[in-house]
């Protein structure tokens, strides 16, 4: 395609001047840069089991759980302030399983300057949309050509957080999310996925397949005039069978504190207090439902929280009333007349979600998410706000999906003649946005929807871009998807399609660590039924069972594995799996040993960075501070830039009373000190600031470690803990 491209554009300038004048579009391969780029690591090779899991939605934590079982459930009990509709479908366990995907645990702050990845390009002479099939087809950017402006918020920057299924995530664009039924940023955000390009010269395919459940989602898109029109589209490979649904449309837009939220929706279910609870939109959207203050007047900047600038940071999925579909709009400040707009076709779920503008932990989130946190940077051009739309009515229930599910949104874009309108009373401002968003549905919605639902039939002309190989190892069949095991991802997928043919593993598998992993039934049914007694069919279906909650049968499978081929998966396990912290330390220890000990194992450095990752932190979790001071002294350079192992080094510091030390790694402004995968523990890292300042200041009194604390404020590499605007000692401003 780029080849093709260049032709038209060094041979044929006029016919493409042509074309864009006449409203059509082309689709092309590119390159996205990124000013700063920070990159995520390969799955962690340690299975992630579900007891391991804990109580925290979206935050991470370094918590080490032994002992095995299904762990504790975490339920969602709305308040009853809600309404029926936010008690349908509650989710019995928030808990995110990950296998049999790999956690994706441990990325960088490098924040290299200058780095480009393949992208695709949907464009015509209103918009250009930039598609980053590497994170999950995330649309990057939509740039509006006419209006010189961006309708979403386009990161410059790719910096990990601690906030996904799996962990890493990034911020900016549009983000397609879809699980089986498990909260949060999915699977997908920071892998590869499919990309084709669809009949005509406007629309391209989005897709993948979740072997969790056998499932396969697509975004079908369509570039229309001066708007991108797609069609999510969910389907199962059992269509008798109902499984719970999960979908979240994330659209990022570029906020300021001015920067004012419209909806076509009068009431809310937000996240400020817990339980979550229902409360009037906008005004007193952070109190209870039953608020009778009304000491300001109505539509009052300073109690009207549609404005970005009046909220501390939340969670506000609207509730929704009797029309057929539900739009979210925005406009930055009293200054513009550019309005977004997200409007979904049916469907439940309508939200908005913002860090804040005045909070520390808010500012921080932003900054570090735009990659400038820790830097002379304040010029706050990293703000953003999300508006999500899904099919249920918050993020903590799911909808029933049976064979297929599929429905339309719309990204565009409006300009209002009398912005003042936007910024007097909310529900003048609501319709005004309301009437120009049905003068745009009538104008392109007919067509759109037509057009969209005949693509959905037809197959791809080109594949653009490929994604992971597990539709084409679950040989997972739906019509206009295809999938294939790329080289990039044969080392991962070979050992399940050998024993998909023949029933057993090769030598070539059973020489090396597995690099993946498989829960489903029926491959455990698969590995049940080979003749192959192998120490890696027993380490797989221990696995499997380990996640199931099953302890003996798995602890008996590992040994037997271990004494078969000593392997580094087979010895951690067993260490997690052990009910006491002696018996689990011996564990590690072998495995340890084996990791150094195997240097003709390919994935070896991958299992040492993971594998010392979680010692760290079993040996934290313990207060184990001579093995954890041996631990980390014998320990090779290369490992020092992993956050588990500053940490315990800080830790150590303080128990060894050398707070100078503690003090120098805690406001190290090189990329060690950004911390990166800390995100909800960064409350720990303030405090043991706090503790190291004390200690150099030989402060005793209450009076005296306050006065040590005042003078020396959290360094703002550090930050500020994950989405608590409220923690004390927080001095990110």
């Amino acid at each position: 395609m780029q080849k093709r491209m260049s032709v038209v554009v060094l041979r044929f300038q006029t016919y493409l001047l042509f074309l864009f004048i006449e409203g059509y579009a082309l689709v092309y391969n590119a390159e996205y840069s990124f000013a700063r780029f920070s990159e995520t690591a390969p799955g962690n090779l340690l299975p992630k089991f579900l007891f391991q899991l804990g109580a925290d939605v979206e935050g991470g934590t370094s918590e080490s759980k032994i002992g095995g079982g299904r762990g504790n459930k975490n339920t969602f009990q709305p308040d009853d302030t809600c309404p029926d509709s936010i008690f349908e479908g509650a989710m019995e366990d928030l808990r995110g399983p990950q296998l049999p995907h790999l956690s994706q645990d441990l990325w960088d702050c490098t924040r290299q300057p200058n780095v480009s990845f393949p992208s695709i390009v949907l464009e015509n002479k209103y918009l250009k949309v930039d598609i980053i099939p590497r994170f999950g087809g995330r649309v990057w950017s939509i740039y509006d050509k006419v209006r010189h402006r961006h309708l979403v918020y386009a990161n410059p920057s790719h910096q990990p957080a601690n906030i996904a299924v799996l962990g890493s995530w990034t911020s900016g664009g549009v983000e397609w999310n879809w699980s089986p039924g498990i909260i949060g940023h999915s699977v997908f955000s920071e892998s590869p996925v499919y990309v084709a390009k669809l009949q005509g010269e406007n629309a391209v395919r989005i897709y993948e397949y979740d072997r969790r459940n056998q499932s396969a989602w697509s975004v079908d898109l369509l570039l229309h005039n001066d708007a991108l029109w797609f069609r999510p589209r969910i389907r199962t490979s059992q269509p008798q069978k109902k499984i719970p649904g999960y979908w979240w449309t994330c659209v990022a837009i570029s906020v300021t504190p001015a920067t004012r939220i419209f909806t076509n929706k009068k009431s809310v279910a937000q996240t400020s207090v817990e339980p979550i609870r229902a409360a009037p939109w906008p005004v007193f959207s952070s109190g209870d439902a039953n608020t009778t203050f009304s000491g300001y007047p109505q539509g009052s900047r300073f109690t009207d929280n549609s404005y970005i600038g009046a909220i501390p940071s939340g969670d506000f999925f609207f509730i929704q009333d009797n029309a057929s579909s539900s739009f979210l709009a925005s406009v930055s400040d009293a200054n513009d007349s550019f309005v977004p707009f997200h409007v979904q076709n049916g469907g439940n779920g309508t939200k908005f979600f913002t860090w804040g503008s005045g909070s520390g932990s808010g500012r921080f989130m932003q900054d570090f998410l735009g990659g400038v946190s820790g830097t002379n940077d304040t010029s706050r051009a990293y703000d953003y706000a999300e508006l999500q739309t899904g099919r249920a009515a918050t993020q903590f229930q799911t909808f029933q999906v049976q064979g297929e599910e599929a429905w339309i949104e719309v990204l565009g874009a409006m300009n209002v003649d009398d912005n003042s309108s936007l910024f007097g009373i909310y529900d003048t401002a609501v319709s005004t946005i309301a009437n120009g968003i049905n003068h745009f549905l009538l104008k392109q919605g007919d067509f759109a929807t037509v057009e969209l639902q005949r693509l959905a039939e037809t197959e791809p002309l080109e594949i653009l871009a490929t994604g992971m190989p597990w539709g084409a190892v679950d040989r997972a069949n739906f019509s206009g998807l295809s999938f294939v095991v790329s080289d990039e991802y044969l080392d991962e997928a070979r050992p399940w399609l050998e024993l998909f043919a023949n029933g057993s593993f090769s030598d070539l598998s059973l020489s090396r660590a597995p690099l993946s992993y498989q829960i489903d039934p029926l491959w455990l049914e698969r590995l049940r039924n080979s003749t192959q007694d192998s120490w890696l069919r027993d380490l797989h279906i221990a696995v499997a069972l380990t996640e199931s909650g099953d302890v003996n049968e798995p602890k008996r499978l590992f040994l037997r594995s271990f004494h078969t081929r000593p392997s580094v998966v087979a010895a951690r396990c067993l260490a997690i799996l052990q009910t006491s912290t002696h018996d689990a330390w011996e564990w590690y220890q072998r495995a340890w040993t084996v990791a150094f000990d195997d240097r003709e194992e390919p994935a070896r450095d991958r299992l040492i960075r993971n594998l010392a990752t979680e010692i760290a932190y079993f040996l934290q979790g313990i207060h184990d501070y001579p093995n954890l001071n041996t631990f980390i002294k014998a320990l090779p350079p290369h490992l020092n830039d992993l956050d588990a192992i500053l940490t315990s080094k800080i830790m150590l510091s303080l128990v060894h009373d050398d707070p100078t030390t503690a003090i120098a790694m805690l406001n190290d402004t090189s990329p060690l000190g950004c911390f990166p995968t800390i995100a909800s523990e960064r409350w720990t890292l303030m405090q043991w600031w706090f503790t190291a300042v004390e200690k150099q200041a030989n402060a005793t009194s209450p009076v005296e470690r306050h006065r040590a604390r005042k003078s020396h404020p959290v360094p703002r590499n550090i930050g500020c803990p994950y989405n608590n605007y409220s923690a004390a000692g927080c001095t990110y401003w």
